[in-house]
């Protein structure tokens, strides 16, 4: 009787011992694989970086571009990742003023500052469209304006981990 309690008990130490890490724990930190892929962008007068999260790439693949047409980069990873970048200045206000002379959408803002607008087209018969940001990014020797693709169609989280990955937005060394 007395083998038929001490196995169990025995078995159920020896799993508890192994989930804890065993012997062999020593209580540092293990070398956590980055969750990111540096992406070089090349085509404006500076060559730059940007962080992208791995997970977006799963049945999907990066399309990097310039078009000559627009002077732009076009950043496009399957449906929920879509970002230009162009090199120039451009007053937010003024952009903010051709959002408001739209004939199709009207927007209504969540962020207003110097250098980024995060917005909601709404359309005609009220329902809600798309979020969108138009940031302008200041690097050494550049500056940078950053949008999500106009006609793109963006929830919130789309939008906020394209604006994590615009956040790394750096020169490239």
């Amino acid at each position: 009787m007395r083998a038929y309690t001490f196995y169990p008990i025995l078995i159920l130490g020896v799993i508890l011992f192994q989930s804890c890490g065993g012997a062999g724990d020593s209580g540092q930190a293990e070398d956590v694989p980055s969750t990111d892929s540096t992406i070089v962008i090349q085509g404006l007068s500076k060559v730059l970086s940007l962080k992208i999260p791995k997970d977006l790439f799963v049945n999907s693949s990066l399309d990097n571009e310039f078009n000559e047409n627009f002077g732009q980069i076009e950043l496009r990873l399957g449906d929920s990742f879509e970002i230009y970048i162009t090199e120039e200045q451009l007053s937010l206000l003024a952009f903010r003023e051709e959002l408001e002379n739209d004939q199709l959408f009207s927007y209504q803002f969540e962020v207003e500052s110097d250098s980024e607008l995060v917005f909601q087209s709404i359309l005609p018969d009220g329902n809600p469209h798309s979020y969108q940001f138009v940031k302008s990014k200041s690097l050494p020797g550049i500056e940078l304006i950053v949008r999500t693709a106009p006609m793109g169609n963006f929830n919130q989280q789309q939008l906020k981990r394209m604006e994590d990955a615009v956040a790394t937005l750096s020169l490239a060394e």
